[in-house]
């Protein structure tokens, strides 16, 4: 949007600059509505309510082992080519999935931490979730139920 107000400052704003401008809107608006609206979840009896988005990038990143009250945080992660886990990484860090890999390759090497258990399906991350208090994963908001919390909604 500001590039097309600069461009009518100018008087640079011609039929082919609109028709590109129009469709880095469209690119744009489609990218974000396609990515599904993800939260992070807990077990529903977990005593964390709510968590900020740094204390999120740190459980999944490994910089943090525990959760803020001091309870050891089990991350979920879903298999390598989910589209939830895409979506879930580029909304959380701005990475790709290749770049979380190589990020957990080099930490695994040094022996510095390890990276979330995988499960193969959103049922299995929502029954580990439920089963386990101090699990923590994430899912489309449509598939949290009243036996997993909320603590996190991705933007």
């Amino acid at each position: 949007m500001l590039i097309c107000c600069q461009l009518v400052l100018i008087g640079r704003f011609n039929m082919k600059t609109s028709r590109l401008f129009l469709i880095m809107v469209l690119l744009n608006y489609s990218f974000e509505s396609a990515i599904a609206d993800l939260v992070v979840v807990t077990n529903q009896n977990n005593s964390i309510q709510e968590l900020s988005r740094e204390q999120v990038v740190y459980l999944f990143t490994g910089r943090e082992q525990n959760f803020p009250n001091g309870n050891l945080a089990f991350p979920i992660d879903h298999i390598v080519d989910s589209t939830l886990r895409s979506d879930f990484y580029l909304l959380l860090l701005g990475k790709t999935v290749a770049q979380v890999n190589a990020y957990w390759a080099r930490l695994m090497f040094t022996g510095n931490a390890t990276p979330p258990k995988v499960l193969p399906s959103v049922e299995a991350v929502q029954n580990e979730v439920r089963e386990n208090l101090y699990a923590i994963s994430y899912l489309d908001e449509s598939s949290v139920d009243n036996r997993l919390k909320v603590v996190y909604r991705l933007k």
